[in-house]
């Protein structure tokens, strides 16, 4: 059967309202990049998870209470951009241009990439990465595992994480490579260590994980190079989306049977999914037209500190606010294995009933877009931020994967956001702390 490439991103036609609301949306990004003159900036991310995960509500009917909502997001990204605003200019983006201070480059020492050093750190998640291929017999066990996902790797978390702490590492390694002088041998070493970190990504069949890593490679380089075009970004931004959604099919149908591998694609009209499409609005959906919610007043924030504890010390500890919604919302979706996530609307409601919910959860939001945008002015507009040493890699890759995951909190599960970004982050200042030892060892050695 002949795949049809057709009908990918628009399954049906827009509906009045979706048509009126997706108007508002065009505008309001309009807007926003006109004020912060920056594709990538917090506002921009926000509305852009905004515009992508909510994008079922330009084509099918919803009640007017997630209307209101969906407007209410829009507005508050809207009226963040106010840090953009200075007293004595209208805007720090007039056509003022000595406005824009550009630091210069600093070239004050070509220092040389430590490879040898980033391959160390990235050996224990390379270890634990075979340890769990051979635990499941090789890689076609790996893989149908992985299909299944927490079913099969139930109790194996420390491994996954250890596993996880590759990209962190690749990013500083990545950072430090276009930073540095760079020999043949450099050069050859970074690539194998991409392409390692390519493979362990597709054996994870997660459709986040290797397209979020080259997402945060093009944010580090907008950053901390030279800054990539809009039309650069937004072209690969849609392209991401649609791999993103094919690897979504790839996922649930490909098949191994007799030594023989099918991705199961022959047989589909569509060979994307679509279901990112009602990732915010369908447990915004089932919350609010939910005829009762059991309010747990902030227990689901509190499980980023009780996660940690096992669960064997601690067996009736809080669940988390995926976990809540996927078993009170839409029990007979998932299994015990599997959970939907969030978004910080449905979570705060969750918590705290229909009317406080909507106004925690406004306040979070623009508390985040707020913070984020008052820093990315101050930092990364101003200043046009120029990667100079280890300390300015640290801030970078630490800003890019704070305003990556906070503005994915419209659609995630807080305590699993929070805890993704603590590792991270963790990850980040202990390879940090080690280059630092490494090159005053270095220097005493020299010397």
């Amino acid at each position: 059967m002949a795949i049809n490439f057709s009908n990918i991103f628009f399954p049906s036609f827009m509906t009045d309202i979706g048509f009126l609301l997706f108007l508002a949306w065009f505008i309001t990004s309009f807007l926003v990049f006109i004020i912060t003159k920056d594709i990538v900036s917090p506002a921009m991310l926000f509305v852009g998870s905004l515009g992508v995960f909510f994008s079922d509500i330009f084509f099918t009917e919803y009640s007017v209470y997630i209307y209101i909502t969906y407007i209410n997001i829009l507005l508050i990204i809207a009226v963040s951009t106010i840090v953009y605003v200075d007293k004595y200019n209208l805007l720090y983006f007039s056509n003022d241009k000595q406005n824009i201070v550009k630091s210069p480059v600093k070239n004050l020492i070509a220092e040389k990439t430590p490879s040898k050093l980033f391959w160390i750190l990235s050996s224990p998640s390379i270890i634990a990465q075979l340890y769990m291929i051979n635990k499941f017999g090789g890689f076609t066990g790996f893989l149908v595992a992985a299909q299944f996902g927490t079913r099969e790797f139930h109790g194996l978390g420390p491994i996954k994480t250890i596993i996880s702490t590759y990209y962190p590492v690749a990013l500083f390694y990545y950072a430090c490579f276009i930073k540095n002088k760079k020999t043949l041998i450099d050069k050859l070493l970074f690539l194998l260590h991409f392409i390692l970190l390519v493979v362990m990504a597709l054996l994870t069949l997660s459709r986040g994980t290797l397209l979020g890593h080259i997402v945060f490679m093009f944010l580090i380089w907008h950053y901390g190079r030279n800054r990539v075009s809009a039309t650069v970004l937004v072209s690969f931004f849609v392209s991401a989306l649609f791999l993103a959604a094919l690897m979504g099919v790839i996922r649930d149908s490909f098949k191994v049977s007799d030594g023989k591998f099918s991705l199961g694609l022959e047989n589909k009209e569509d060979i994307v999914k679509r279901t990112w499409m009602v990732t915010g609005t369908f447990p915004l959906d089932r919350v609010l037209n939910s005829n009762y919610v059991k309010k747990y007043y902030g227990l689901t924030y509190l499980t980023t500190i009780t996660n940690f504890v096992p669960r064997k010390f601690w067996p009736d500890k809080p669940p988390p606010g995926g976990v809540v919604f996927t078993n009170e919302y839409a029990s007979k979706m998932y299994d015990q294995y599997s959970h939907f996530t969030t978004g910080i609307y449905p979570e705060a409601i969750i918590n705290f009933g229909l009317e406080f919910g909507m106004l925690f959860g406004s306040m979070q939001l623009l508390f985040l877009v707020l913070t984020l945008s008052f820093f990315h002015r101050k930092k990364f507009i101003k200043e046009n931020y120029i990667m100079e040493n280890n300390e300015d890699i640290l801030l970078i890759i630490s800003y890019v994967y704070t305003v990556w995951h906070f503005s994915t909190l419209l659609t995630g599960e807080f305590t699993a956001v929070i805890i993704g970004l603590i590792i991270k982050l963790f990850i980040l200042y202990t390879v940090f702390v080690t280059l630092k030892y490494y090159d005053r060892f270095r220097v005493f050695s020299v010397t």
